[in-house]
């Protein structure tokens, strides 16, 4: 197990039946839908979502899976980028460090996608858009770090929040 991040394009809502597997069809042809995706709002991070609509189906333009890693390695990741941000390090019950620290401020860069599930749910267009300004406001400083595969996921989500930038979404699973 672990986490999956895909990113997708120009949504547009769809109305359709579902197969008896749930997966959506076309209703008058009876035939299983492919370039669609149906979104969820992770409950605990309403606000990522932005104006999509929860368990609607959605056709896609463009569709990339962007990153492919075990929590625990998602995890380390994300506290290196909130220390990369210059969020102070903080401490809650047993765990300590960088994400932490943001989770103690409202806002700043990458704030929604550090203070975000590390295993399901929807960030929406508006939220990538500004997700991908924090990607390339701090490409430079990022460049400085001299784990190689650090800078490939940050490249690679930095490319899913281009990519849902465009009337999109970043989808965790």
């Amino acid at each position: 197990m672990g986490l999956d991040i895909t990113a997708v394009s120009g949504l547009q809502k769809i109305d359709c039946g579902f197969t008896s597997d749930e997966e959506p069809m076309d209703m008058a042809t009876g035939q299983e839908i492919t370039d669609c995706v149906r979104l969820y709002r992770n409950t605990s991070f309403p606000c990522q979502f932005d104006d999509l609509e929860d368990g609607v189906v959605y056709r896609y333009a463009q569709r990339k899976r962007c990153y492919k890693a075990s929590y625990r390695g998602y995890n380390r990741w994300r506290e290196a980028l909130a220390k990369l941000a210059e969020y102070p390090h903080g401490e809650y019950e047993e765990f300590t460090g960088h994400q932490i620290g943001a989770f103690g401020v409202e806002a700043g860069p990458f704030h929604e996608l550090i203070c975000f599930s590390d295993c399901e749910g929807t960030i929406g267009p508006k939220t990538s858009a500004k997700l991908y300004q924090d990607f390339c406001d701090f490409q430079d400083k990022a460049n400085l770090s001299e784990d190689v595969a650090w800078i490939k996921n940050y490249y690679a989500l930095k490319e899913a929040f281009q990519i849902a930038s465009d009337n999109g979404a970043v989808i965790f699973s």
